[in-house]
């Protein structure tokens, strides 16, 4: 793992006044269409500052650096930010402007404020691995930002972009990643002269709610050994697509064939995905038996096919990955988790807050041993739902997946969970999933494929002859 020596974490509130409108008016990702707008490096720096607007706030956090923890207090309002150390004598002030942040420093209340400025602005705060330019996070007003691409930070889709400073700095350049959802920054990396990250600005919990995007907590750490820990990462792990909510004919409002689902799925570049029928496990021995899925879950000609059934409790629906089980239909959801887990397999709530879909309320949820939630599914009635489902991941800590929940080929991949492992397996994709997946693949069915899906959920169309199951042969 990269080494983390130092770090803030202090919870914020902030961003912003007008955070609607100026969305809309830079070009939000449209999951409406298959359309998305880019915008140019210079709209996205030029929106970030615009909307850099702090609540007021009183707010209390630490600065830590290797086991020594600094206490302070931090005051925020409109486009100042202010800490009060409270283990010595020492102020800091931030003050944000598009043209440049204002950074000063007293020792006490009554004292005169300083300005900080060119080299000073490299110095370490109160002797941590905290420099003041990281405070005033000025590099997002270096000129020139080139974007380096697409990339998913926390689960979450962003545009990448690097900038090289024009005034002394501890950095040779600073790449940073904006989310597309949320247009805030998410993560920051600061580079040496070899390319190397040196130091990680990491932003999390970040929640949107109304017109505000509150971040639970910033952290800055100093990395170590970057380069080497990378290198070594990559190669061991490889990443893998996988849609971890499919159906297929077998389903009661499934229109699917078996092996179309597999051609489409490979021809999407989906490494596999996890069958999960209504109440059945039928589709999981259809594939057993004319030899696309293993019993020992191993891939079949490098294509994973996860077992599974999404089982309809007795409050809402539950997926239950990685395992075999006979029809469960209408026993409670903590009795559904105690024989998913008994299996060995990962029980996980599909789309709780769909209050068109049988989804498992919160306030059961609640009292469930959970280890995993879908937080983005492809066919949920209003996005929101979603939204909701990774507030209540991130505040219970719960690992996330992202499925199309689709019910004919046409949707297979629309959304996926991306998995990092050493080997493409069963096993290996549960205990991924529990680790955390790397990113998640987050796109909406279109308007034509929702329609079909609600068709196929409303009138049942599927063809009266499934098909026949030919006779096992051992594998």
């Amino acid at each position: 793992m990269v080494r983390q020596v130092a770090y803030l974490a202090i919870s914020l509130a902030c961003l912003n006044a007008g955070w609607s409108e100026e969305r809309k008016n830079l070009g939000s990702p449209s999951t409406d269409s298959d359309e998305e707008i880019t915008p140019t490096p210079r709209q996205m720096q030029n929106f970030l500052w615009k909307t850099l607007v702090m609540k007021d706030l009183k707010l209390t956090g630490r600065v830590q650096s290797g086991d020594k923890k600094i206490p302070v207090v931090v005051r925020t309002k409109e486009r100042l930010l202010q800490f009060d150390f409270q283990d010595r004598p020492l102020q800091i002030r931030v003050r944000f402007a598009p043209e440049g942040s204002l950074i000063q420093r007293r020792k006490k209340a009554d004292s005169e404020w300083q300005v900080v400025t060119g080299k000073e602005k490299t110095q370490a705060v109160a002797g941590t691995d905290l420099a003041y330019e990281d405070l005033g996070i000025d590099f997002l007003r270096w000129p020139d930002p080139q974007p380096k691409g697409d990339d998913h930070v926390m689960m979450l889709e962003c545009w990448v972009y690097e900038v090289t400073p024009p005034v002394e700095s501890n950095y040779a350049k600073v790449r940073y990643w904006i989310s597309k959802g949320y247009k805030t920054m998410i993560r920051a990396d600061g580079l040496n002269a070899k390319g190397q990250a040196i130091k990680r600005f990491t932003f999390n919990s970040v929640i949107e709610a109304e017109d505000t995007v509150v971040i639970g907590e910033m952290k800055v750490a100093k990395l170590k050994r970057w380069k080497r820990v990378r290198a070594c990462r990559m190669g061991q792990f490889m990443k893998y697509r996988i849609d971890l909510h499919c159906h297929s004919r077998f389903s009661s409002d499934g229109v699917s064939e078996p092996e179309e689902m597999v051609a489409a799925a490979k021809e999407r570049g989906l490494h596999g995905f996890a069958i999960t029928d209504h109440n059945t496990c039928a589709c999981v021995d259809y594939f057993l038996s004319i030899g696309l899925m293993r019993e020992d879950g191993q891939p079949v000609n490098g294509f994973l096919i996860l077992p599974g059934q999404e089982i309809t409790t007795a409050a809402g629906h539950l997926l239950a990955l990685g395992v075999r089980l006979p029809d469960l239909k209408g026993i409670t959801p903590a009795e559904a988790m105690k024989l998913v887990h008994s299996a060995g397999g990962l029980a996980v709530p599909p789309h709780p807050y769909d209050n068109f879909r049988a989804g498992i309320r919160e306030s059961i949820l609640n009292e469930l041993p959970l280890e995993a939630i879908e937080v983005f599914n492809a066919a949920v009635t209003f996005k929101r739902a979603n939204q909701r489902s990774f507030e209540y991941a991130q505040a219970r800590k719960l690992a996330m997946t992202a499925g199309s929940d689709a019910h004919h080929v046409e949707a297979i991949g629309t959304a996926c969970t991306v998995l990092e492992m050493e080997e493409l397996t069963a096993a290996n994709t549960l205990a991924a999933i529990r680790k955390g997946a790397t990113a998640l693949e987050q796109k909406y069915m279109s308007r034509t494929q929702a329609l079909r899906k609600t068709w196929s959920n409303v009138f049942r169309l599927r063809s009266k002859k499934k098909p026949a199951l030919p006779p096992r042969s051992p594998l």
